[in-house]
C-alpha cells in the first residue's frame, strides 16, 4: 500500500472534527480541576459565612435545564444565595464537546457526594466544611428526588430547605415550593 499527498491529506482532514472535539485538544490548560474548584467555593464559603450547595447536571439530562431555570430564578436565588454558594457542577458526559466542558475528576465528585446510580440533577447542601447537611435522596423513597415535581419530592425539597437552612421561613420555603411548581409547570 502507498500513500499520496492527496490521501494522507484527506485522512487528516476526515480525523480534525475528530481532534478538535476530544477532550484533550479542547481542555484549558488552566482550567481548575473539579476538586480545586470544589475547595475554592469551600472557602469562599467559609469566609462569606456561608454553605455550598453543589448542582450536579450534565447536557443529556432533561430535568437538569429546569433545575438551573428555578435555581437562577429571582425569587429562588434571593432565598438561596444570601445562604449557600451555589456550584453547578458538569458531570457523566459521554462524548465530544460536552465531556470537553467537563472539570477533570468532576464524575469523582460527583460520586463522592451521591449514593450509587443517583440521576441527575442532584442536589447537596454542604456546610463550608464540605460536610453534606443533606442531598436530594428523600428519607422516603431513598431514590433521588431530581427536579421536585410530584408532592412527596416538593416536600422532601422543603425539607431539604429547612434541614440545610434552619433560619428560612415557612413563607420563604412556600415561595421556593411554588416556583418549583411554576417552573415545572413551563415545562
Amino acid at each position: 500500500m502507498s500513500l499520496n499527498r492527496r490521501g494522507l491529506v484527506g485522512g487528516a482532514a476526515a480525523l480534525l472534527p475528530l481532534a478538535l472535539a476530544s477532550p484533550a485538544a479542547a481542555a484549558d490548560p488552566n482550567a481548575l480541576s473539579a476538586a480545586e474548584t470544589l475547595a475554592r467555593e469551600h472557602a469562599l464559603a467559609a469566609a462569606e459565612g456561608k454553605g455550598v450547595l453543589i448542582e450536579f447536571f450534565a447536557s443529556w439530562c432533561v430535568w437538569c435545564p429546569p433545575m438551573d431555570a428555578l435555581l437562577s430564578d429571582d425569587a429562588v436565588a434571593s432565598i438561596v444565595t444570601p445562604r449557600f454558594r451555589v456550584l453547578r457542577l458538569r458531570v457523566l458526559e459521554r462524548r465530544g464537546v460536552e465531556l470537553a466542558r467537563q472539570l477533570a475528576g468532576a464524575d469523582a465528585i460527583f460520586r463522592r457526594y451521591t449514593p450509587a446510580n443517583a440521576g441527575l440533577p442532584f442536589l447537596s447542601f454542604t456546610d463550608a466544611d464540605g460536610r453534606t447537611l443533606i442531598n436530594s435522596v428523600c428519607a422516603t423513597t431513598n431514590e433521588n428526588i431530581g427536579f421536585p415535581a410530584a408532592g412527596h419530592e416538593l416536600d422532601w425539597f422543603e425539607t431539604m430547605l429547612a434541614t440545610a437552612a434552619p433560619e428560612l421561613t415557612l413563607g420563604q420555603r412556600t415561595a421556593v415550593r411554588n416556583a418549583c411548581v411554576r417552573h415545572y409547570r413551563g415545562r
